[in-house]
């Protein structure tokens, strides 16, 4: 993170502490039982969105072009959408645990996309191409709405326990009816599979055009990690769905597989931020824009 241009570590910083700071007002809301101070966690939402915004303007300035074409550009992305998700569907669902859990969720993405917070580098040839940009966004509306139904699949499974035991009290006001989030968690997942759905295929045209130019052969690509994480997080989601549409599994099953749809992608994701796990899914340049500007001839 520190080798982050001026300007651009500034911002990152100002959007961490503020959704730091929604974060710390969700915790002290929950654990008083109230929700007085809940606008403060939009506003603060809403504050690091915008200043997301705007790092992404830099760095789509400092790339000439659309910034997706690296780790840390996408998580910005990521957690902006996330954020205006949040934005929109909070006007609908005003209970302070949905706007609690959304801005703990958020501040673990942040948290996250430090780990790939690193100089703009010359994007390769191929992101620059219809497909990456496609497949690109595809994948992070699909990302970002299998993380809207996550959690409402966790404050759900909450809610349940809670009037199980009869806890009347802790309950109303407080969490959101159950009806609620199973129709958020419903939709959230529902877009989430055709987004995901539409990523793939354009991540495989993709490829399948640009083997060559990527020196990956078709069959090293579909055997990569990342990208049979991701292909076993849409075949649960399929099955997800049939069996929500059949009838085939209860409820609080159905919020628990959510869980884990979101835990392979998570996993994806930290296949991409870090060098834990080895993957060709790669696509950005080896070295700096600065550094390459350094080395470009000087004209007169």
């Amino acid at each position: 993170m520190m080798r982050l241009p001026q300007s651009e570590f500034i911002l990152f910083i100002a959007v961490n502490f503020v959704y730091l700071a929604a974060t710390v007002v969700g915790v002290l809301q929950v654990v008083a039982r109230r929700d007085s101070h809940r606008d403060l966690i939009t506003h603060f939402i809403a504050i690091g969105v915008a200043l997301e915004a705007v790092l992404l303007i830099f760095r789509a300035i400092t790339v000439k072009g659309l910034p997706l074409t690296g780790s840390f550009e996408s998580m910005i992305v990521l957690t902006t959408a996330f954020g205006l998700a949040y934005l929109i569907i909070g006007v609908f669902i005003r209970q302070i645990w949905f706007a609690a859990v959304m801005s703990w969720t958020i501040m673990l993405m942040i948290l996250l996309t430090a780990l790939a917070a690193e100089p703009a580098t010359e994007p390769n040839e191929v992101a620059s191409t219809p497909f990456a940009m496609a497949h690109g966004i595809a994948m992070i509306l699909g990302e970002v709405m299998v993380l809207v139904a996550s959690v409402a699949a966790w404050i759900y499974l909450i809610a349940n326990r809670r009037l199980k035991r009869k806890n009347i009290n802790n309950i109303i006001g407080i969490i959101p009816n159950l009806q609620k989030l199973r129709q958020l968690n419903r939709v959230g997942l529902t877009a989430g599979f055709v987004f995901v759905s539409l990523g793939l295929i354009s991540g495989l045209g993709m490829a399948y055009l640009s083997t060559e130019k990527l020196g990956i052969s078709m069959m090293e690509w579909l055997t990569d990690i990342r990208i049979l994480l991701v292909f076993s997080g849409w075949w649960v989601l399929l099955v997800l769905l049939l069996a929500q549409h059949f009838g085939w599994i209860s409820t609080r099953w159905h919020a628990w597989v959510t869980l884990v749809v979101l835990l392979l992608i998570l996993v994806a994701l930290m296949a991409q931020l870090t060098n834990v796990i080895k993957s060709k899914h790669d696509f950005e340049g080896g070295q700096t824009v600065s550094e390459m500007a350094e080395k470009r001839p000087v004209t007169l």
